[in-house]
């Protein structure tokens, strides 16, 4: 069993206001923690599955891929291929 979680569909409808910050990630698996703010949460590790952004259904930090990483232009062409 996997400690990733795969919240696209938890957060699929959510309006974009609600977004607080956008990272760009080499990888499709992050982890989050809050960043040890006042908002701060427990760290849950994310997965974006077949998409290519998770949202934190904590704090709502919106993590997409960086198409400019060179790992992640071979997840792209592997994605294809599949």
């Amino acid at each position: 069993m996997s400690n990733y979680q795969n919240t696209n569909q938890l957060n699929s409808t959510a309006p974009i206001n609600s977004v607080h910050e956008v990272l760009h990630v080499k990888s499709k698996k992050v982890n989050c923690d809050g960043s040890k703010t006042a908002s701060s949460h427990p760290l849950v590790y994310l997965n974006m599955g077949d998409n290519d952004y998770v949202v934190c259904p904590y704090c709502s930090k919106y993590f997409t891929i960086n198409p400019s990483y060179p790992n992640t232009q071979n997840l792209q062409k592997n994605k294809i291929k599949n």
